[in-house]
C-alpha cells in the first residue's frame, strides 16, 4: 500500500518488473495459479484500477546471467494508461467492469481518474480456477513474488505554443484606448517546467481599456472636467480534459454528439470569467479665464465621483456568480485664505508695553478650510452552485449584500494667530437590504436605514 498524489495523464505507460518462483523447489505450482495486480485509485476499495497478470514461475536453478527468464516479460507489468479510460468508457456504456486489453484483464470500480491517484496498492492474488491450463486444485500456494521498478514511461512530449498582441491607440488629447489579447494551448509551459506543470487548457483572453476626457467635446469656458475610464476583459479557458472525468480528452467525450448536445458539454465545461468596469472620478469644474477669489457658494469647490464594476464567472461547478459594485462620491472643499483683523493695531495710546496684550488682539472672521465628503459603496452578489449529477437536484442561489454609506466632515478655523480650532466627524452606517434577490418590480422590496 502507498498514499500518494499523482497526475499520470501526460505519460502514455505505466512499468514495473514481476519475478516468481516455487516457495520450495518442488512446490507443485502452475503458471496462471496465481495472479499479480496493480491498483491505482482514489482508494483502495470503493474507486480504483486494477491490471491484473497470471504469473509465469522461474523454475529453480534458473542461471542469474538470463534476465529474460528471471524476470519473464508475461510477468511484466506494461500498461497502456489510456486502457484504463477506455475500460471505464466501456463500463459506462455496458455496465460490464471487466475489460481485457488484448493481454491481461482490467476492472474498474468507482468513478477514478488518472488526474488524481491518491493510493497504490500491490497484492498477490489465488484466484479459483484462474490457470493457463484451466486446472486447478483449489489448494493454497507457497510462493515468492518479486516487485521491481514502478515507473512511468513515454511521456507526453508534444509542446504547446502562446501568443499575445498589444495596441495602443493615442487619440489626440482626448485619452488613449488599448487593446490587448493573448492564447495559448495544451502543452505549452516554460523550459524549466517539469511535464506535470505544462498546460492542460486552451486559454483565450482579451482585454479593452480607454481612458478619456469627455470635457473635451464641451466648450473650453465652461472649464469643465469629465474624466471616464471604461474597460472590458473576458478569459475562457476551454480544458482539455472533460471536467467531469477528468482523465477522458474532450474531445473522445464530444465523439458522435450532435452539435447540439457538443454545444452544451462545451458551456458546462467551459472556465469563463467577463469584468467590466465604468468609472467617471473627480468629476469637476475649474476656473478657467481670469481668476476669480474662491468664494464658498462656488461649483468649483465640488466634485463628483461614479464607479460601476461587474463580474461575471461560470465554471464546471458555479452555474453563475456574478458580482456587481456601485460607488458614488460627492466631495465639497472650500480653502480659504481670510484676512487677520488686529482692530487695536492702530490704537497709539495702546503702543505702551503694558498694553500690548491688548494691541496684538487679532482674529480671522472665516475657516481657513471646509471639506465635507459622502460616500455609497454598494455591492450585490449572487451565486449559484451547478447542479453536476443526472438527479433532480433543487439547488438555491446564495446573495451577499453590502451597502455602505460614509459621511466627512472638517472644518479648520484658525481664532487668531496663535489659537487654531479643528473639528471632524465622521460617521459611518449601512443600509439593510431585505433577503434574497433584489427585484426593482416588486412593491413589497423596501430598504431601511439603521
Amino acid at each position: 500500500y502507498k498514499t500518494t498524489e499523482f497526475d499520470v495523464r501526460l505519460y502514455k505507460k505505466l512499468r514495473m518488473y514481476v519475478h516468481a518462483e516455487q516457495g520450495k523447489e518442488y512446490e507443485d505450482i502452475n503458471n496462471g495459479d496465481l495472479t499479480v495486480f496493480i491498483r491505482l485509485g482514489a482508494d483502495f476499495k470503493e474507486n480504483f484500477y486494477e491490471y491484473e497478470i497470471p504469473l509465469v514461475f522461474t523454475p529453480w536453478g534458473t542461471p542469474a546471467s538470463n534476465p529474460d527468464l528471471i524476470w519473464p516479460y508475461a510477468n511484466e507489468f506494461e500498461i497502456e494508461l489510456q486502457k484504463f479510460v477506455e475500460a471505464k468508457r466501456f463500463r459506462n456504456r455496458t455496465g460490464n467492469s471487466v475489460f481485457h486489453d488484448g493481454r491481461n484483464k482490467i476492472t474498474v470500480i468507482g468513478n477514478p481518474n488518472l488526474s488524481n491517484i491518491r493510493t497504490i496498492m500491490l497484492g498477490v492474488r489465488n484466484p479459483k480456477q484462474n490457470t493457463i491450463t484451466g486446472v486447478d486444485d483449489g489448494e493454497s500456494k507457497c510462493a515468492i513474488i518479486w516487485f521491481d521498478e514502478l515507473r512511468l514511461t513515454d511521456f507526453d512530449n508534444q509542446g504547446g505554443w502562446a501568443t499575445t498582441a498589444r495596441a495602443n491607440f493615442t487619440l489626440a488629447d482626448l485619452g488613449n484606448l488599448v487593446v490587448s489579447g493573448s492564447y495559448s494551448t495544451p502543452g505549452f509551459g516554460s523550459i524549466e517546467e517539469k511535464v506535470n506543470e505544462r498546460q492542460i487548457e486552451y486559454i483565450a483572453a482579451y482585454d479593452i481599456a480607454t481612458n478619456l476626457e469627455l470635457g473635451k467635446f464641451l466648450p473650453n469656458k465652461w472649464g469643465l472636467r469629465v474624466p471616464m475610464h471604461i474597460d472590458h476583459s473576458e478569459s475562457r479557458i476551454t480544458p482539455q480534459y472533460n471536467p467531469l472525468d477528468p482523465d477522458v480528452l474532450f474531445k473522445d467525450e464530444v465523439k458522435g454528439l450532435n452539435k447540439a448536445k457538443k454545444d452544451s458539454l462545451r458551456n458546462l465545461t467551459q472556465d469563463i470569467t467577463k469584468r467590466t468596469n465604468i468609472n467617471f472620478i473627480n468629476v469637476r469644474k475649474e476656473n478657467v479665464g481670469e481668476m476669480k477669489k474662491p468664494r464658498f457658494y462656488h461649483i468649483e469647490n465640488c466634485d463628483v465621483t461614479f464607479a460601476y464594476s461587474k463580474i461575471f464567472t461560470r465554471n464546471v461547478d458555479i452555474e453563475y456568480d456574478e458580482k456587481k459594485t456601485y460607488k458614488g462620491g460627492l466631495g465639497y472643499n472650500f480653502t480659504n485664505t481670510p484676512k487677520n483683523i488686529r482692530p487695536f493695531n492702530k490704537v497709539n495710546f495702546l503702543s505702551k508695553k503694558a498694553f500690548r496684550l491688548i494691541r496684538d488682539f487679532n482674529f480671522y472672521v472665516a475657516p481657513k478650510l471646509i471639506s465635507f465628503r459622502t460616500d455609497m459603496n454598494r455591492e450585490y452578489r449572487e451565486k449559484k452552485l451547478r447542479n453536476k449529477s443526472k438527479a433532480i437536484v433543487l439547488i438555491e442561489p446564495s446573495y451577499l449584500k453590502k451597502w455602505d454609506w460614509n459621511r466627512m466632515f472638517d472644518i479648520k478655523w484658525d481664532l487668531t494667530q496663535g489659537l487654531r480650532l479643528e473639528y471632524q466627524i465622521n460617521s459611518n452606517s449601512f443600509i439593510n437590504e431585505p433577503p434574497g434577490r433584489i427585484d426593482k418590480n416588486d412593491p413589497v422590496t423596501t430598504i431601511s436605514s439603521r
